[in-house]
């Protein structure tokens, strides 16, 4: 509550750094908004108080984000069905996002970064860094997030399949004529 002490260090001599880590004297407390002020007295008798301007924001908690894709398969090939990926982005602003895509041998094969927050949703095209089209397979898209305080935060890997080549069709009968009527 306003005005409790949480954290209070005491001692003689050169006055140093203090450095609080978000624990209470009585352990730890809620993430949120604090003040710190500072109070001390000289040898001389003198007394001299100070406080932070604004308001001291601990956040041990690491952002979250859900990754939503279009489909589980896609097909860039130009043939105008699911040449691109819905991918949708459910999450808060943060200060830094990215996102990769790796293959099924998990090197990143594309990476994406946002200042703020992500676009909500965005049409994956199956391109590569180099703007070249990746080959088929399985591969996973992952967003990943920093807030103001460094705490990091990923998302579940969404995997998708990226599928290009024509499939095969084949037809065969069993006989070369037949008589649809029933004589035989």
């Amino acid at each position: 509550s306003e005005g409790t002490t949480r954290f209070s260090q005491e001692g003689r001599g050169e006055l140093l750094p203090i450095e609080w880590r978000g624990n209470a004297d009585s352990g730890a407390i809620a993430d949120g908004d604090y003040r710190a002020q500072i109070s001390v007295r000289f040898e001389n008798g003198t007394e001299r108080e100070a406080s932070t301007l604004g308001r001291v924001r601990l956040d041990r908690t690491a952002p979250s984000a859900d990754v939503v894709l279009g489909s589980p398969i896609f097909s860039p090939n130009g043939d105008g069905r699911l040449d691109e990926l819905m991918i949708t982005h459910e999450v808060e602003e943060e200060l830094e996002w990215s996102a990769q895509v790796r293959d099924g041998e998990e090197r990143v094969v594309r990476s994406f970064s946002w200042t703020g927050a992500p676009p909500q949703s965005f049409a994956f095209d199956g391109l590569s860094e180099e703007r070249t089209r990746l080959t088929d397979g399985v591969y996973t898209y992952t967003l990943a997030a920093t807030d103001a305080a460094g705490n990091r935060g990923t998302s579940p890997s969404a995997e998708f399949q990226l599928y290009t080549q024509d499939t095969p069709l084949a037809l065969a009968t069993s006989r070369t004529a037949f008589s649809p009527n029933g004589d035989g």
